[in-house]
């Protein structure tokens, strides 16, 4: 099921987004869900659990769903190769944040809060980004924030 709504439509209550989380786990028959199982089945944006939750992780406890894996338990080293693998699939020198979501292992918040932003991950990974970090322009605003 697509997503829904986003963070600038109707108000939602927390509840209303811990039973979606509770429905979306019964339906697919789960006794927890991953971002992409969410984002793949459930009712409302991604940006929207964020904001009511501040984790994905929060959000799965307090909906009673144990937790998908373990907390951000990924090593620097991992999230880099992984970026860097899912930018040579797309034979690319850049990522943006909605290809690394839809061919990434992990999410790209995950990356981004690991080093920085998302920026600062790109060059880390050595890949050419977009913005400005830190004073320094580095090309187009797109690759700021987390939105793709």
């Amino acid at each position: 099921m697509p997503q829904l709504l986003l963070p600038h439509e109707p108000y939602v209550t927390t509840e209303q987004l811990l039973a979606d989380i509770r429905r979306t786990a019964e339906r697919l028959r789960r006794p927890t869900l991953t971002l992409r199982e969410y984002r793949e089945h459930g009712s409302y944006d991604l940006r929207r659990m964020y904001g009511v939750f501040g984790s994905w992780f929060t959000a799965l406890h307090d909906a009673g769903l144990q937790p998908s894996r373990t907390q951000l338990r990924v090593s620097k080293a991992d999230l880099l190769a992984d970026v860097k693998r899912v930018a040579r699939t797309r034979s690319q020198e850049t990522l943006t944040i909605g290809d690394y979501n839809r061919l990434g292992k992990y999410h790209a918040a995950t990356v981004a809060h690991a080093f920085g932003g998302w920026t600062l991950a790109m060059e880390h990974a050595g890949l050419r980004t977009g913005g400005k970090v830190r004073g320094r322009n580095h090309g187009s605003p797109s690759h700021r924030g987390l939105r793709s």
